[in-house]
């Protein structure tokens, strides 16, 4: 909770009344300003942090309840106020007029000390709460470093004052090296103690005008002010890494922290928060990829583009058919997006991975909807489509964004034309970042006609409440429930509850990941409407794909 004194404005025409209310006031210990009339205790609003406004309800000139008005009308949080009335309930309708302008309570003159005290001190816990939630909204609980939050707002606020001041900042991105290895040998204890040491010599290795933040797992941004060309960055940085990397001792164990550090300049590498943190993050996983522990200015904005050239200029598009049971037909198709050289990053989980890290997920994801659409409205046998449902991978993390939904909004309407189906295929379920907007994006997307998928049921943790908001219209087994059904009777029965749940909620189970033979009749035997998998078909391209489809190719 905030232990700084509570402020109190006490507003009223007469100064007796202002000096007897300082009186009663003394024993909460809180900061009291005294401002005769309604025009000084305006002034005093805009020129001190007041938390609480005790109001004389009527005054010559402006009165309290214009007064409230007025000041509910220029603050986007007021503070709470506290009517003083003489008028009692002779005042037709006072308890509603106090509340309709934003009063929180009203009391009647004469005062008496006791009834006074005990509203304030109401009114005072509720300004302390509603302090330590917004506390709580801007710092990362576990290293009480700011968070991804209050580290936005800082960084605007900063590049606001830069730009107007001619200056510069500094954009340090860190990344712990080998962190998830030492989180799964050690325990999450481990990890968690590792990650507050690192904070902790962090937050003391920067200078008083710098500003530190944890913006989410290992990873942590350093924001430099007052700062005037490439080598302050770069020495700044240095000195920070030297004092951050080092040993670690805990519960007898040692073990050492490393951080890779990619640094940016503002304005030269970026003139907006987004565009200076990418510049970081490419020079960031350069280090990574080459230099693990050291510090990399980035570049130019050639390097940048250098790396955009490379992720999104090889993007080939697969389709893998899924199969309707009952109908022996294939109903629609998984795009599937391979890079050519996604191997250098570990295939293509590894590829998106990388390519959101370099902060190219906008780029990537609008290239790979252009080709999508032009394969499948100018393939030779495109009319063979008609009726298809196409699934489209998306990350829970970046359908927060409005930019990406429009796309898929734009893409969808586009497809219709063609009497083409898109369903987003939604992945990584539990790293969602914000669940009440993807709700909110959710629903904006299937008003558009967007069909929702949620994989891997049975191993995600989903609520069931959630999934009767979100009504999928698809839901996809685990594959590791497909791996391990035939030999292990809990994954079976796991199965069969899976198959119950798609029937309660009025989604179509698909069965993903078939390889065998033996796996297809298994769940054959289940009450499973689709199924995909390599047993019948790698990725196909466009022209493959709408081939099977008119060769009415079944399982």
């Amino acid at each position: 909770m905030n232990e700084d004194p509570i402020t109190l404005l006490v507003v009223d025409d007469l100064r007796s009344n202002l000096f007897a209310l300082e009186q009663m006031l003394a024993p909460l210990k809180v900061n009291t300003i005294l401002a005769e009339g309604a025009q000084a205790g305006l002034k005093h609003l805009l020129h001190s942090q007041v938390d609480i406004v005790i109001l004389d309800y009527s005054m010559p000139g402006m009165n309290g309840v214009e007064m409230a008005k007025l000041i509910h009308q220029q603050y986007s949080e007021p503070p709470p106020i506290l009517f003083v009335t003489a008028h009692g309930n002779n005042v037709h309708g006072l308890e509603q007029t106090c509340y309709q302008v934003g009063a929180m309570d009203f009391i009647e003159k004469p005062i008496h000390e006791v009834q006074l005290v005990a509203k304030l001190k109401v009114l005072i816990t509720l300004v302390k709460q509603r302090e330590e939630m917004r506390r709580l909204a801007t710092v990362d609980i576990l290293t009480g470093l700011p968070n991804r939050l209050s580290f936005q707002d800082t960084i605007k606020q900063n590049m606001s004052l830069a730009s107007r001041q001619k200056s510069k900042l500094g954009l340090l991105a860190f990344d712990l090296d080998d962190f998830k290895g030492i989180n799964d040998k050690y325990g999450h204890d481990v990890g968690d103690a590792l990650l507050i040491e690192f904070a902790k010599r962090l937050s003391n290795s920067i200078r008083t005008s710098d500003y530190a933040a944890r913006i989410g797992g290992d990873e942590f941004v350093c924001l430099l002010t007052n700062i005037h060309n490439d080598d302050e960055v770069k020495n700044i940085a240095k000195k920070i890494s030297e004092q951050c990397n080092g040993t670690f001792h805990y519960e007898g164990k040692e073990l050492r922290i490393t951080a890779s550090t990619g640094a940016a300049l503002y304005p030269d590498h970026g003139e907006t928060p987004s565009l200076l943190s990418k510049a970081a993050d490419v020079a960031l996983y350069d280090v990574k990829a080459n230099h693990k522990g050291s510090v990399k200015l980035c570049n130019s904005q050639d390097h940048r583009a250098s790396n955009h050239e490379r992720v999104t200029g090889h993007i080939k598009l697969g389709y893998q058919p899924i199969y309707d049971r009952q109908r022996d037909q294939i109903i629609g198709g998984e795009i599937f997006c391979r890079l050519e050289n996604a191997n250098e990053y570990g295939g293509i989980r590894g590829t998106i991975e990388h390519i959101r890290q370099l902060g190219l997920s906008r780029t990537f994801e609008k290239t790979l909807k252009d080709k999508l659409l032009g394969e499948v409205c100018t393939s030779s046998n495109s009319a063979n489509l008609s009726g298809i449902q196409l699934f489209l991978n998306q990350s829970s993390r970046e359908l927060i964004n409005y930019e990406l939904n429009q796309q898929l909004i734009d893409l969808s309407k586009q497809l219709e034309s063609k009497n083409l189906h898109l369903t987003i295929d939604v992945s990584d379920w539990e790293r969602a970042r914000d669940m009440p907007l993807l709700i909110k994006h959710l629903a904006t997307l299937h008003d558009a006609g967007i069909g929702l998928c949620i994989q891997d049921i049975g191993e995600t943790s989903i609520p069931v409440a959630m999934l009767l908001t979100l009504r999928p219209e698809y839901i996809k087994l685990s594959r590791v429930l497909i791996t391990s059904f035939e030999h292990n009777t809990i994954y079976s029965d796991i199965i069969d509850a899976c198959c119950k749940l798609s029937q309660a909620i009025n989604a179509r189970l698909i069965a993903v990941g078939i390889e065998t033979e033996s796996q297809f009749h298994g769940l054959k035997q289940k009450t499973i409407q689709h199924f995909q998998g390599h047993l019948w078909d790698l990725d196909l391209n466009v022209d493959d794909f709408t081939k099977a489809i008119s060769q009415h190719k079944h399982i």
